[in-house]
């Protein structure tokens, strides 16, 4: 009680020193008292900022003691609290350089974003405090080649309207010089690359230049012209070693950016055999050398390689939608290089619908898949993306046999007052009317083209082909579906003919309402759930089943808790292990269940697929975790790798994120239950669900995300405020790892050939 007496005391006198005006006395019996916040506002008040700036330092505040250090200019001091920063952490780091931005100091600013790894926000103040060079360097490092090469440009215009010297202009020469040999602007770049290699004091830039400037030569066809550069690199180096013209045009740092001829793409993906070609691109199978997954590579090659026109912009406009999209049924975006003209996208080795419609499926089969076509085209146009091409040879198949819709090639963001211009964007057979008269688009013009993509998958023709194809989608009613298969009842022509109609406002008017019409298609007997533990269910809720419609054969009890029980079973239609989920009726079962329908709805690739629900039976069908690979252990937690636990974090993040996004959380985050095999990272959901149904208290989503950074031994990470969190860092540590030099890449790979290289071989 004495002791907060006295500090009680000495507040009443701290109170009574700044009634009287006498601010420093008490900002100093403050900090003598260890009240450094408060000791930090008085100096503040009093312009005594070196003091203020040493009061916050002894609290911590490293953003306020920066702040009051760069008003006073001192260069020695402000470089001795740089240096603590850089020591302490990113998370540290940005918030200080957020501070310097805010004060001007570009530089600082700079410096701190570099040490917080956020090389782009180092690159714009760089840019502000006129170091140029610099600034199109740090670009340059992390793949944004088009904005390192303006700002090259940019930097050599100033020199030169600055009558630099020409030795001053070699650096910014060559660098912008070589970025464009690289882009194949072969006579552009060889004036700038000579430049540098006559104006360099610089030998090792000279060779640098001249080697370059020799493989432009050699690309044009001026063999002649090439080899005789060499041989002039070799006398000028007097001795010194000079690799040869063929070694120079299989240098990495002058490899060609986005030419489809390269094997190898970013260093990454190696190109294998060819998918398929069309106005905007190549599409082919690659493999992940980082994953060793096969990969779809699509490639930009429109004619005359035009970046800048309408074909690359709806090629870059493909990526960016597709890369707003993570759902089960829309082929996933795995990465995009815009300045490289490529994108990765995940492999459908199931084929397209349009493989599958010979003539025409089944109405049960077509239901299915339109089910989930849907699924996937309200998770864009949540997002305000109409695609405008839907298309049986746009929707493709996994290997379970799920539909995903993909090509978002001519997709765009749901604007009231745009319209379509110009050619026609989209597949005239599928086109609405108002896509054909150029008027303005909106989510009713999908539904039209699900409409003929409905009527062919189930008569196995269109409802209009030509002669004349544009009057008869404008003016000519569709025929009835079952005038062209009568096995076709009321509901199927009902639901198409809406679709078809020619006014947009007479259409479906949510994918909702559509959904609930196909939902309503007669697709044959339910299916059932059946086996030998089905007695466990009690008797007023459990399905009556006919013994011959039996699917489901339980083979084992996976888990028995509370209301929820799941079952180990065999899918005798598809010939494949499932997972049944039973909950039992009461309190406990909507959140269950409500975390089902999530993953099934938002859930991406990493996290366990639910292949079907029925809500009213509180049942469910889940992947097993045997179809990604063998099941995690229970016992010890497996070690890593620095490169396998970051790509793990990064896949665990994409997993939480739609769950984190809607306020739900794993709750359940251990190394059984992440199952990692040949790169692909998929989490269960059996843990998150045993955890609701007895009752254990969930985590916030950070520390969710702090549990995950725990369990895989990465103890740099800074503090994340959720699973998109997660997944961002993870991806810039692993962008940052695989940034090698060409000669370190080199050094790796004869490295590992001389530890695979059997003892009798030589390896002088």
């Amino acid at each position: 009680m004495g002791h907060i007496r006295q500090l009680r005391m000495a507040h009443s006198d701290y109170q009574a020193l700044i009634a009287q005006g006498k601010l420093a006395e008490a900002a100093s019996a403050m900090e003598a008292d260890g009240l450094h916040s408060q000791a930090a506002e008085l100096y503040q008040q009093l312009w005594d900022f070196e003091s203020a700036s040493r009061a916050a330092r002894a609290t911590g505040d490293f953003p306020t003691a920066l702040n009051n250090q760069l008003q006073l200019r001192q260069p020695q001091p402000l470089e001795q609290l740089l240096a603590e920063i850089e020591r302490a952490n990113p998370q540290l780091a940005a918030q200080c350089a957020r501070v310097g931005e805010d004060r001007g100091a570009w530089l600082v600013a700079a410096r701190l974003y570099h040490a917080a790894e956020m090389p782009d926000a180092a690159a714009r103040c760089l840019e502000q405090a006129g170091d140029l060079g610099t600034a199109a360097r740090t670009l340059e490092q992390v793949g944004q080649i088009r904005r390192a090469m303006d700002l090259y440009q940019r930097h050599l215009s100033e020199l030169e309207e600055a009558r630099a010297t020409p030795d001053v202009l070699a650096q910014p020469c060559f660098h912008l010089g070589r970025l464009l040999l690289r882009f194949g602007r072969h006579e552009e770049a060889i004036p700038l690359l000579q430049k540098s290699w006559s104006a360099s004091d610089d030998d090792a830039l000279a060779l640098r230049a001249g080697r370059a400037a020799a493989v432009g030569l050699a690309r044009m066809g001026y063999d002649h012209a090439a080899r005789t550069a060499m041989d002039l690199l070799r006398t000028r180096a007097a001795g010194g070693e000079v690799p040869s013209l063929d070694e120079c045009l299989n240098d990495p740092d002058l490899a060609p950016i986005g030419s489809d001829s390269t094997k190898v793409l970013a260093g990454r993906y190696r190109l294998g055999h060819l998918l398929g070609s069309g106005g905007m691109g190549r599409v082919y199978m690659a493999v992940d050398q980082l994953t060793e997954r096969r990969v779809a590579v699509k490639i930009f090659t429109a004619p005359g390689g035009a970046r800048g026109r309408d074909a690359y912009r709806r090629f870059v406009k493909e990526a960016r939608a597709s890369g707003q999209l993570q759902h089960p049924h829309i082929v996933n975006l795995l990465d995009f290089h815009e300045e490289m003209g490529f994108m990765v996208l995940e492999y459908m080795e199931g084929g397209t619908l349009e493989d599958r419609l010979r003539p025409r499926l089944t109405p049960a089969a077509c239901r299915t898949v339109v089910l989930q076509v849907l699924s996937g085209l309200g998770a864009a146009h949540q997002r305000g993306i109409v695609h405008r091409d839907i298309k049986p040879s746009n929707i493709f198949f996994s290997t379970a046999g799920a539909a995903k819709l993909g090509d978002f090639g001519v997709a765009h963001l749901q604007d009231a007052g745009q319209t379509q211009t110009g050619a026609f964007v989209g597949t005239l057979a599928f086109m609405s009317p108002e896509q054909i008269r150029g008027d303005a688009v909106t989510f009713a013009t999908d539904v039209y083209a699900l409409g003929v993509m409905l009527f062919q998958m189930l008569t196995g023709q269109l409802p209009f082909v030509q002669p004349d194809l544009v009057t008869k989608h404008l003016t000519t009613p569709p025929p009835l579906p079952s005038s062209i298969l009568p096995a076709l009842g009321p509901a199927f022509d009902e639901a198409i003919l809406r679709c078809l109609a020619k006014d947009p406002s007479q259409r479906f008017d949510s994918l909702h309402t559509l959904r609930q019409a196909v939902e309503r298609f007669p697709h044959g007997p339910e299916d059932p759930v059946t086996g030998p533990d089905e007695a466990r269910i009690p008797a007023p809720n459990r399905p009556q089943r006919r013994a011959s419609d039996r699917r489901f054969v339980v083979e084992s009890t996976v888990m028995d808790v509370a209301a929820l029980q799941v079952l180990e079973a065999r899918d005798t239609r598809l010939g494949r292990a499932v997972l049944l989920l039973r909950i039992a009726p009461g309190p406990g079962r909507a959140p269950l269940l409500d975390l089902i329908l999530l993953a099934a709805g938002q859930g991406g690739e990493s996290l366990q697929r639910v292949m079907s629900i029925d809500r009213d039976m509180g049942q469910a069908t889940l992947e097993t975790p045997h179809q990604a690979g063998e099941p995690p252990s229970s016992s010890d937690p497996p070690t890593w790798g620095p490169d396998e636990a970051i790509h793990i974090a990064q896949q665990i993040g994409h997993a939480l994120a739609p769950l984190h996004t809607a306020g739900q959380v794993h709750g359940a985050i251990r190394h059984n239950q992440v199952t990692y095999v040949g790169g692909m990272v998929v989490v269960s959901l059996l843990g998150a669900l045993e955890a609701r149904a007895l009752h254990r208290p969930l985590p916030s989503p950070a520390d969710e995300v702090a549990q995950v950074v725990l369990m895989l031994g990465l103890s740099g990470a800074p503090p994340l405020v959720d699973g998109a969190d997660l997944a961002r860092w993870a991806d810039q540590q692993r962008r940052r790892r695989m940034r090698l030099e060409p000669q370190q890449r080199l050094d790796l790979l004869v490295a590992r050939a001389l530890a695979d290289a059997p003892p009798e071989v030589d390896r002088s």
